[in-house]
């Protein structure tokens, strides 16, 4: 009976944890989505400003950093939505399982792929987030460099 007990409850512990990493996997993939547009609008409306002219090595390492933020955006809409296609066949393999149908190892594969696809793209956003904020900090520290130094 304690062998059992001791499987159940590692599998609660088991489901409960998955949760907790769905969970963080989402709401860092909102928290850097939100950072990454509000950085955009930042340098969009820094490009309007007739005083910021950057030239040669920060016009570089501007433009790399606003392509860079640009393309965490675009990975973090791609992150959020291999997770809700990951949600959708989890639903669809649930409502199989009830129904007993057949089809279970096709979704169990299409799963497992969304599931990987999501974490994939969820680390190029990073990379691509950090390599955006140190092309920014370099461009700016460049422009900048006669009132910050």
């Amino acid at each position: 009976m304690t062998e059992m007990n001791g499987k159940i409850n590692s599998n609660e512990r088991f489901v409960r944890w998955q949760t907790v990493l769905r969970d963080q996997l989402s709401f860092l993939n909102s928290l850097l989505l939100t950072i990454s547009i509000g950085i955009l609008g930042f340098l969009l409306s820094l490009l309007k400003t007739p005083d910021f002219m950057p030239v040669c090595m920060e016009k570089f390492f501007f433009t790399a950093g606003l392509l860079s933020i640009s393309m965490s955006i675009l990975l973090g809409i791609a992150t959020a939505y291999t997770r809700l296609m990951d949600y959708r066949k989890t639903v669809k393999k649930i409502g199989t399982e009830l129904k007993r149908g057949a089809g279970l190892s096709q979704l169990k594969k299409l799963m497992k792929l969304y599931e990987k696809l999501s974490w994939c793209i969820f680390h190029l956003q990073i990379i691509s987030f950090g390599l955006s904020i140190l092309f920014l900090l370099t461009a700016f520290c460049v422009f900048y460099s006669e009132k910050l130094f």
